[in-house]
């Protein structure tokens, strides 16, 4: 079978359901689908040399929903180097010669072809060819915002400098619909991740709290503080009989009682209030799955409601039951072992300035933002269970808790 048949039967015959694959763009020179699964991996790149063809774990665990798979409909052959051999099939060996993950015997037995006895000559082959992006293999080319660009030979395009555009027939309008659709169900996974690290907790106070705490409602100058009544209180105090169905009550406090520096409450003062509460339930909402009411009271002043509030707002509890799970001695070695290298990554981006925490939850301190932290490594690392584990939370603090903790100080505790 040649060439052109082959990414004939790739197009044509492999029928991959629609429930697993999304179709990003289709032209007359390319089609870009994104797998959901790795059976619609398999059958879209089964032409190439990557490794999460054959680990179905590894493409769950890195790579599922978070890259596209780009098919050109018009191939072109491969060309021969002066091994005898496609160029990407010496690229990517010469490349290993060249890390020193392979010893010049092995390189040249692969090879066929040994250079003459010159090292020197056989890597100042494979700059000059890898200088070309034709000499890759990019007839079908595995793209990810993140995680990078790999041609079918399972050559890393971004270590010869490489971007997406440099692939034929990839316009600024295709890297834009790949990248708003990647990059979309990142912050979905990440939204959900925050969901559930907060369902993690059986009193959902403190969260709240804290979420409130980050809000714009501060920079109102009426604005005194929150009482936030669970659906227990409420239960006690007006007899409801099913408490899973009664939601938090969150009374807001401002400044409005009679000789009060906001008295008369105007219409003005009235609808700023209602708002405020508006958006607050709205930006709460974002983040918790959980049924939430408001309703606004008044105070003389706020040390009127400092006096008024009998419950304290501490994170003790939090903060106790996340040294628990540090203290626990649970070895994941595999987990660890397989994403140090993106972990590490992300946490020097984030230590540069190249990344940032799309969502920053201010006033939250170390031992709650952190499981946040985490729980964001893990998505952004391929884990699409991103939510908050003991034993990987754990784990990863062990590893990198110190540079973590360093970040949070200069950039979020401040």
């Amino acid at each position: 079978m040649n060439l052109q048949e082959s990414i004939r039967k790739i197009l044509k015959e492999v029928r991959v359901p629609r429930n697993e694959r999304v179709e990003l763009y289709k032209d007359n020179n390319i089609i870009v689908v994104v797998p959901l699964t790795h059976r619609a991996l398999k059958k879209y790149a089964n032409e190439c040399q990557w490794c999460i063809n054959s680990d179905s774990y590894d493409w769950e665990d890195y790579h599922k929903g978070q890259h596209a798979v780009i098919i050109q409909r018009k191939p072109k052959k491969g060309k021969k180097g002066i091994t005898g051999m496609e160029t990407y099939g010496e690229i990517f060996i010469l490349s290993r010669l060249d890390d020193g993950m392979w010893d010049w015997k092995t390189a040249t037995d692969v090879l066929g072809y040994d250079f003459g006895g010159s090292k020197e000559k056989a890597l100042e082959y494979y700059v000059n060819i890898s200088n070309d992006i034709n000499n890759f293999a990019t007839n079908i080319v595995y793209y990810s915002p993140e995680n990078g660009i790999y041609d079918q030979e399972d050559n890393f395009l971004w270590n010869f400098d490489y971007e997406i555009t440099d692939i034929p027939n990839i316009t600024p309008e295709v890297v834009k619909i790949m990248d708003d659709y990647l990059q979309e169900e990142e912050e979905m996974s990440l939204q959900e991740s925050i969901r559930r690290i907060i369902m993690e907790e059986k009193d959902h106070t403190k969260l709240i709290k804290g979420i409130i705490d980050s809000s714009d409602i501060f920079d109102y100058k009426h604005f005194c503080g929150v009482d936030i009544i669970t659906p227990e209180e409420r239960s006690d105090r007006h007899n409801y009989f099913n408490k899973d169905k009664i939601p938090y009550l969150i009374k807001v406090y401002y400044v409005g009682g009679p000789n009060s520096k906001a008295w008369p409450r105007t219409q003005a003062i009235q609808n700023k209030e209602l708002y405020l509460m508006d958006e607050l339930l709205e930006y709460i909402k974002s983040f918790v799955p959980f049924n939430i009411e408001m309703m606004g009271s008044h105070v003389n002043s706020c040390d009127g409601y400092d006096k008024l509030m009998k419950r304290k707002y501490t994170m003790d509890d939090l903060q106790e039951s996340i040294r628990r799970v540090l203290r626990e001695e649970i070895e994941i070695p595999t987990y660890i072992r397989r994403r140090y290298v993106c972990i590490d990554e992300y946490i020097t981006k984030l230590e540069n300035g190249e990344e940032t925490i799309p969502i920053i939850i201010r006033q939250l301190d170390w031992y709650s933002y952190q499981i946040i932290l985490t729980a964001y490594i893990r998505s952004n690392c391929g884990d699409k269970n991103g939510y908050y584990e003991p034993e990987l939370h754990s784990k990863i603090m062990d590893e990198f808790g110190d540079r973590l903790h360093k970040w949070y100080e200069e950039n979020i505790n401040t």
